[in-house]
């Protein structure tokens, strides 16, 4: 990723669990680069394996290395147990689970067709950055390692409760699950942003 003005991309990580933001340099095109301009944030929870969840946003016009720090710490700011969905889950089983990106509502019903359906909300501190619709790619889901029918996409308000239904979850599967969201954010003279959110569970038998 080349700028005029900036040649070095950073990565911002952030540890959620310690609270902590590290800059790490990802690519130098040249030694006349400026370190000081970012180009890029990347803000990434991962407590646990199975779950993932992370949020990037470039800017039209790079930004201070102070100021692009100044964000990442703000979007990783509040700190919960960072969990995207449960490791298991019974018929019948249904819950809530939320880090600092957005929350997600997985409810699972066992008949002639097994179903498990989901909701996700973006989070009040992402939506205070958002001046646009959001893109939604569409659910992305697989059982036991076969890939199923994408969930529908949509162009929606950055209030919209998204959801969808993973039809066809069996039980005692493994179902792995993954979406991507884009849209306009405001920071930093504005840019683009994305979430990318995912994560894996077992379905049992009752």
């Amino acid at each position: 990723m080349s700028y005029q003005r900036a040649t070095t991309a950073f990565a911002f990580v952030a540890t959620l669990l310690l609270g902590s933001v590290t800059a790490v340099p990802a690519s130098v095109a040249s030694p006349q680069s400026d370190p000081t301009n970012v180009s890029s944030v990347h803000v990434e929870s991962d407590a646990a394996k199975q779950y993932r969840s992370t949020i990037d946003l470039k800017f039209d016009k790079p930004v201070s290395s102070k100021l692009a720090d100044t964000y990442a710490k703000k979007l990783a700011s509040e700190i919960a147990p960072a969990q995207l969905g449960p490791e298991y889950i019974s018929c019948g089983g249904n819950g809530r689970w939320s880090d600092t990106n957005g929350s997600l509502t997985l409810q699972y019903t066992c008949s002639t067709t097994d179903r498990l359906a989901w909701s996700y909300a973006i989070s009040s501190a992402v939506k205070a950055i958002i001046v646009s619709n959001v893109t939604e790619q569409g659910l992305d889901w697989w059982v036991n390692g076969t890939k199923m029918p994408r969930n529908a996409p949509h162009v929606v308000p950055k209030d919209y409760l998204l959801h969808g239904t993973m039809s066809g979850a069996k039980r005692n599967s493994t179902v792995d699950y993954q979406d991507y969201l884009t849209f306009r954010h405001n920071l930093g003279g504005g840019g683009t942003g994305s979430i990318t959110w995912a994560g894996r569970v077992h379905t049992l038998a009752d």
